[in-house]
């Protein structure tokens, strides 16, 4: 996966095999799942994600952007400011989830701990 520069003005869908609610302190535990039609597409000024319905914030509600890698997933987490519940997004595969976390870093996002050693593991 290649993020475009700029960004389309339709916006960049970021393939997902499912999208999740999760809680932002245990981000293992998930209030809600779609594995039907999960949605995060990206654009210049802001992102849309659908786990129950379609979602807009802006990067500057961000708090914060994690990952998760385990058997067959890899998973962005994106902590939304002021909120109990983050969105996760299965990218699938590994080099989706780095793609990902860099576009993220460069938007201004700060990368936790774990999100960071993805990322300098690859670098």
């Amino acid at each position: 996966m290649q993020i475009p520069k700029p960004l389309p003005a339709e916006g960049f869908s970021v393939p997902l095999r499912a999208s999740f609610l999760v809680f932002k302190a245990l981000p293992l535990l998930g209030v809600a799942h779609n594995n039907a039609a999960p949605r995060l597409t990206l654009f210049e000024d802001h992102l849309e994600y659908r786990v129950l319905t379609l979602t807009r914030k802006t990067y500057a509600d961000i708090e914060a952007v994690d990952a998760r890698r385990w058997i067959g997933t890899r998973s962005v987490i994106l902590c939304w400011r002021a909120r109990m519940l983050a969105f996760a997004g299965n990218v699938g595969a590994g080099d989706q989830l780095v793609t990902l976390l860099k576009f993220f870093e460069e938007r201004g996002g700060k990368l936790t701990p774990r999100a960071r050693n993805i990322l300098t593991a690859v670098r």
